[in-house]
């Protein structure tokens, strides 16, 4: 189950860093299938709440790992 969660956060992660940080000419975040975008622009409310995810699945890997024996 965590590396479910984990393996379909990845995908999201990675298209809010590259459209971010503005990697290509058209960046396409999280919500670009949204009807009647034009800014497809993460807005830090995103941004805040990937980097909570992925820091949280690093606390439930490593809670994991600790755990079993």
């Amino acid at each position: 189950g965590l590396g479910l969660a984990i393996g379909g956060t990845i995908g999201v992660a990675w298209m809010v860093l590259t459209a971010a940080t503005e990697q290509t000419e058209m960046p396409i975040g999280p919500a670009a299938g949204n009807p009647g975008a034009t800014d497809f622009k993460p807005y830090i409310v995103t941004t805040v709440g990937v980097g909570l995810m992925m820091f949280f699945a690093l606390v439930a890997t490593a809670m994991a790992l600790i755990d079993a024996d």
